[in-house]
């Protein structure tokens, strides 16, 4: 690859009011339909993430079957409707992110994609990470002790609340919400056209 692209380099210059790596990198954040997609994401994505976390500890520790854990993983995967569900709350985002960065360049003069999904990929690891470390502080202040056959009451309680709590109770969009949306987008139609 580089013998085949030596000598094609584009030399891009930073204009005087783009900053560095830094100016430029958190200015996508100042974009609304950035933070709003973004939003959607980390949201999704988050509970998702979590969730994914809480059935090994739910498999084994609530339902007190370890060999099926594996049969539970392939159920999650190639179930219809939690496939479409991952499938939607990774896809739609990162399939809005190419609107957005063009209406950011038609708004600005600036191609800054790279920073966009920089920034986006940075979200999603820390949201991820900032998720996965709240669930074992949970974990452990319900005395969760790692690697026991058999756990306390107060950790096989918290893991099923907190798989509760992530699955049912903080959806990234609820029914209501949804239909409130439709009603917005349906009143606003005509403003646009």
């Amino acid at each position: 690859m580089l013998w085949v692209t030596r000598g094609k380099d584009r030399v891009v210059s930073v204009g005087a009011g783009e900053g560095g790596f830094l100016t430029s990198t958190f200015s996508v954040l100042k974009n609304r339909s950035f933070r709003r997609v973004a939003g959607l994401f980390l949201a999704a994505w988050s509970i998702i993430a979590a969730v994914s976390a809480m059935v090994p500890f739910y498999v084994e520790h609530h339902m007190h079957h370890k060999g099926l854990l594996d049969a539970v993983f392939a159920a999650i995967q190639f179930a219809a409707l939690a496939g479409v569900g991952v499938a939607a709350a990774h896809v739609l985002p990162w399939s809005m992110l190419p609107d957005v960065i063009e209406a950011d360049k038609v708004e600005t003069g600036h191609d800054r994609a790279g920073a966009f999904y920089g920034v986006m990929t940075f979200l999603e690891k820390s949201a991820t990470a900032v998720a996965l470390f709240l669930l074992g502080q949970v974990l452990g202040l319900a005395g969760y002790v790692e690697g026991a056959a058999a756990q306390p009451e107060s950790a096989r309680l918290a893991i099923l609340g907190l798989v509760a709590l992530a699955a049912w109770k903080l959806p990234p969009l609820t029914r209501g919400q949804h239909r409130e949306l439709l009603r917005r987008l349906t009143a606003e139609a005509p403003k646009r056209g």
